[in-house]
């Protein structure tokens, strides 16, 4: 894997713990839903093993399923998640 593939994928599983730490912050804040069993419940009100290891990991699986599918690959796989 060249570096500047392995920078962005980094960059990409960052992101993506990132986002979804403050969206899980927000959106459990708000009480539109709850993690009732989570790793270290008296110090996260989120599920830190989904956001700090399952959501990066998933990011730069997808990321590179997806660069190695055609593009009706890609289109189906997108329409198959939707559905």
């Amino acid at each position: 894997m060249r570096a500047s593939r392995r920078r962005a994928y980094v960059a990409s599983a960052l992101l993506a713990s990132w986002t979804g730490t403050y969206l899980d912050l927000y959106l459990a804040g708000k009480g539109l839903y709850a993690f009732p069993k989570r790793p270290f419940p008296s110090v996260f009100s989120i599920d830190i093993f989904f956001t700090a290891v399952v959501l990066p990991l998933g990011a730069v699986f997808f990321l590179a399923l997806m660069e190695r599918l055609s593009r009706l690959g890609r289109i189906g796989l997108i329409a198959a998640l939707a559905a």
